[in-house]
């Protein structure tokens, strides 16, 4: 039974030396460990942009918290060619490759002590669009897009062109991750979700930023864009109406001159309300402040007739456009009329 004893008290003994021995070897292992890392694991290479555009200007920055690259030599290489070199050369600029393209960035430093230690950084440009649809209306002989109006949905959508092997890579089979004004906007991110909907700012109010990650299911394509939602004011116009040719849509009026005795048309022309039909806008119209009345079926169109003698005298045409749809959605306009 004592035997026994004297045997655990061994075995006991020779493990206490052993953990002492290992707490003393502990940091000279260590060290020696982290000599024979690969030199990649203390240094980084920051880029800016982070996710470039095809052809854009880079800048690259050499990171390290173990070693001091501004007494560093260190040297530069882009896809195998060398960049730069010197002592402290901790920062190059380059252009991004081509579209479907890539860059290979390659830089090592070595310490005064002799210490060499490397890293690498792969770049593959890609490019997204945003394309913002605003559910107020322009005409349709208008070339421009409808501009978003105060307190009205806007569907932002991301047209990513992601090229993989030569290949465009299908925009629903890749992570869209969408953000209002730096806040993850959950359930609108998520695969094939190109999409999303927000709520316009209040005249006035700070615009929101909106933006999108876009990357392949493997998360080896990566790209951002952001675009900026900020409400604008609905506008009215006025535009002259001919007999044969209909409204001439070339210049919008500011002031009319015409010769005492005649006559002409105008149309008012809303830009960015939010309406379905013209039946869902009320137009009043006036002269000098007096009401008016439109053309019988044409509540958005005017004929304005000067007597003979008036030479001289000018008026000035104005029109309240409400929609009936919407509260507090009214817009004024008016325009000059001189009688030569």
């Amino acid at each position: 039974m004592g035997k026994v004893s004297l045997a655990n008290m061994k075995f006991w003994i020779l493990n206490i030396i052993y953990i002492i021995l290992g707490i003393l070897l502990l940091p000279a292992l260590s060290a020696q460990a982290q000599l024979r890392l690969p030199g990649g694991a203390s240094l980084s290479i920051k880029i800016s942009p982070e996710f470039p555009d095809p052809g854009a200007e880079v800048r690259a920055e050499l990171l390290s918290y173990s070693l001091d690259v501004n007494r560093a030599s260190i040297t530069w290489a882009l896809d195998g060619k060398a960049l730069a070199s010197g002592v402290g050369v901790k920062e190059v600029s380059f252009k991004a490759a081509a579209h479907g393209a890539k860059n290979t960035l390659s830089a090592s430093a070595t310490s005064p002590g002799g210490e060499r230690f490397e890293t690498s950084v792969v770049i593959r440009p890609q490019s997204v669009d945003l394309i913002l649809d605003a559910k107020s209306r322009v005409p349709h002989w208008y070339r421009g897009a409808a501009l978003p109006i105060s307190r009205t949905r806007v569907v932002v959508s991301a047209i990513p062109n992601f090229i993989s092997s030569g290949a465009r890579i299908n925009p629903s089979s890749l992570q869209y991750e969408w953000r209002v004004d730096r806040r993850l906007i959950s359930d609108f991110s998520g695969r094939g979700k190109d999409s999303i909907s927000v709520l316009t700012p209040g005249l006035g109010e700070v615009a929101k930023e909106v933006m999108v990650k876009v990357s392949s299911s493997d998360a080896s394509l990566v790209k951002e864009a952001r675009a900026m939602v900020q409400a604008f004011s609905p506008e009215i116009l006025f535009y002259e109406r001919l007999p044969l040719e209909g409204i001439k849509t070339s210049l919008a009026l500011r002031t009319k001159n015409l010769f005492a005795g005649g006559e002409f048309e105008v149309q008012a022309v809303p830009f960015s309300m939010n309406y379905s039909s013209l039946s869902d806008l009320s137009f009043s119209w006036s002269f000098d402040g007096n009401a008016t009345d439109p053309l019988s079926g044409e509540p958005d169109t005017l004929l304005v007739k000067t007597g003979g003698g008036s030479e001289g005298q000018s008026g000035l045409i104005g029109i309240l456009v409400s929609n009936l749809k919407t509260l507090f959605e009214s817009v004024n306009a008016s325009f000059d009329v001189n009688i030569q």
